[in-house]
């Protein structure tokens, strides 16, 4: 079931970044607020998991693959479907 869907842009136009320290204190409100445990890319996100698992949260190193993303874009369109169909 997808809940909510969070995306965060860069500011200062083309040069710029988006603020990880907004995306980590969001990350750690919902993982508190759903007793969720943390699937990550290490290579994306390493230092604020780190961060996260200081602070209680339950991290877990996720290998993303191609076969594993082509799965899960499938359980996706099939959850949004089901979901428009309703």
């Amino acid at each position: 079931m997808i809940d909510r869907v969070l995306s965060w842009r860069p500011t200062g136009g083309i040069a710029g970044r988006v603020d990880l320290a907004e995306v980590e204190s969001s990350t750690l409100r919902l993982c508190r607020e759903y007793g969720a445990r943390l699937r990550f890319d290490r290579m994306q996100a390493e230092q604020m998991t780190g961060n996260l698992a200081r602070l209680g949260v339950r991290a877990e190193e996720y290998m993303f693959t191609s076969s594993g993303a082509n799965r899960r874009a499938r359980s996706l369109v099939v959850a949004l479907l089901s979901c428009h169909r309703a």
